[in-house]
């Protein structure tokens, strides 16, 4: 695909406008619709015929855009391997800030179960995520089971304590499989998160991660501050620091994988332009705040030393509890 070929306009616009999901599934890809969109859940990316977003980046584009980044292929090699796909175009063709201003749609929160059983045994039994962190949230509707679904729900409130974020979290599949969404129209400024009453603020992926962190350090917990970003994009962070003059001191907790250290490396950049001299990024020993703990459960279900358990818990939680 290295030769130079040459394209009209209208094949080049064909390729940009072509439907993403037919030519994901074309190649095997498995994608899962939420409402008008689909979720590639491999990549955090959302879907709408020919417009995709980022959800970890913060990025978005066209279909070529797409195809150039994923593939890592040049922008001929693109636009062929869309044509040769025989991509369909995707409907409602607009670009990407007009459409996506265009089909907003307003936040409605998920109808709740009668009681939240699966959610409860998914979070403790599963997650290993301690019962009482798990009921302080679910008894300030914070967090619940989705009726239809039996989803996890965790809301985000505003300062008036209206729902603006709702993000759900499957139970019905093996942890290995990354199913976890932000239900449409949640305003990510305002995801699931604690205030407490010091200066310290947790920042986290997902909410499990924080609700895993918690577990591991329940001792004066409630005293700080945590929020889930249900992404990497720091929006939800700066509105409560903005908000909360006491919170002088951020930590970031994401993930140690390849995105959740650049986003980290970006947030605690960001945070130091704008005066928090405190800032520090804290990462998991394993690839997240769950693996850790389920990690930290094994050992302790095994007969092994208890001096190679605290090696372990001061590897994963050096410097971080603060109470």
């Amino acid at each position: 695909m290295n030769k130079y070929i040459h394209f009209t306009e209208e094949e080049k616009e064909r390729a940009r406008s072509a439907d993403l999901v037919a030519f994901l599934e074309g190649r095997g890809e498995r994608l899962r619709r939420t409402g008008s969109e689909y979720l590639w859940p491999d990549r955090h990316i959302t879907i709408k015929g020919h417009i995709w977003y980022d959800q970890y980046t913060q990025e978005g584009g066209s279909a070529v855009d797409f195809v150039m980044r994923e593939y890592g292929v040049t922008f001929q090699d693109a636009v062929m391997m869309l044509i040769q796909g025989n991509a369909r175009e995707a409907p409602h063709r607009q670009p990407m800030a007009r459409k996506r201003h265009d089909t907003q749609k307003a936040f409605v929160l998920p109808e709740a179960n009668s009681d939240m059983k699966r959610v409860y045994a998914y979070l403790v039994k599963t997650r290993g995520i301690d019962a009482g962190v798990v009921s302080f949230f679910a008894k300030r509707g914070l967090i619940y089971e989705e009726a239809e679904y039996h989803n996890a729900v965790f809301i985000g409130l505003d300062e008036n304590g209206v729902a603006r974020h709702a993000h759900k979290r499957s139970t019905l599949t093996a942890r290995t499989e990354n199913t976890r969404w932000n239900a449409a129209g949640s305003d990510s400024a305002y995801s699931f998160h604690h205030i407490g009453t010091s200066e310290y603020i947790y920042t986290f992926e997902a909410p499990i991660d924080m609700l895993s962190f918690i577990t591991m350090h329940k001792g004066r917990w409630r005293d700080h501050s945590y929020v889930s970003l249900c992404s990497v994009s720091d929006r939800a962070l700066m509105r409560l620091l903005e908000s909360g003059s006491r919170l002088r001191t951020p930590i970031i907790c994401l993930d140690s994988d390849t995105a959740g250290l650049v986003a980290a490396g970006r947030i605690w950049t960001k945070l130091k332009e704008n005066g928090y001299a405190e800032a520090r990024i804290e990462s998991p020993a394993l690839k997240d705040w769950n693996e850790d703990l389920l990690a930290l459960r094994a050992m302790r279900g095994k007969s092994v030393d208890e001096n190679q358990i605290k090696e372990m818990e001061e590897g994963i939680c050096q410097g971080i509890s603060q109470g």
